[in-house]
């Protein structure tokens, strides 16, 4: 894909998880490709037009894992089968036959392509696409909507977290702050699991943290 291109694809929309994606696992799908294997479809959501301009829903992994490897980020692992007798093992793109760079490039990618839906639907499909997968608490709470998500996201951008010794790795300052946000609520000692953190943010979504507010200014 033109590079030109690739600056009009948002593959980290604030709803989507970071990259979590092992180069085994990136290996994989590129090796997937070349054999001509299918991959399952990606949904972006279209922003903007003239220029045309996309949000990933469901596919950045698979998205960013292309784009590495064309850049010669990563190889293909060094037990690799050859392709119709043609070594791969160890290859880069650069590395490729000039057969399998063009196989590569023609390789259909199923794009679907959401027009005229809002924000709530496109986090709720969001969390349906990616269910069953490996996301992890927090990155579902990232992306259901409502005030209480963005309340916690506001929250994470204040200095005590930049002195910590841990770093915000799948939205662990949102966890953190969305811990806090719970004991706050509470008023003293309670629950901070994720089943209780689900709650409130189910719980709290159109509030307008009259209470909240005052965590804020205690952190200050």
């Amino acid at each position: 894909m033109p590079k030109g291109i690739r600056q009009r694809i948002d593959t980290n929309p604030d709803f989507q998880r970071p990259a979590v994606w092992t180069v085994a696992q990136k290996r994989l799908l590129i090796d997937t490709i070349l054999r001509e294997y299918d991959i399952p479809k990606m949904y972006w959501r279209k922003v903007n037009d003239s220029p045309e301009r996309y949000d990933v829903v469901d596919g950045q992994q698979r998205l960013r894992a292309i784009w590495s490897f064309v850049d010669g980020e990563f190889a293909l692992d060094s037990s690799a089968e050859p392709i119709d007798g043609v070594a791969i093992a160890g290859c880069t793109y650069e590395g490729l036959t000039d057969d399998l760079k063009i196989q590569f490039a023609l390789y259909t990618v199923d794009v679907v392509v959401l027009e005229d839906t809002d924000e709530d639907e496109v986090r709720e499909m969001f969390l349906r696409l990616q269910n069953g997968t490996s996301l992890k608490a927090q990155e579902k709470r990232n992306a259901m909507p409502g005030q209480m998500r963005e309340f916690v996201k506001e929250l994470t951008v204040h200095p005590v977290f930049e002195r910590t010794n841990f770093n915000n790795k799948r939205f662990t300052f949102d966890h953190v702050a969305a811990q806090l946000v719970c004991l706050e609520l509470a008023g003293g000692p309670t629950n901070v699991k994720d089943g209780d953190l689900n709650r409130m943010y189910q719980t709290h979504g159109s509030s307008s943290f009259r209470v909240e507010l005052d965590l804020k200014n205690t952190m200050q």
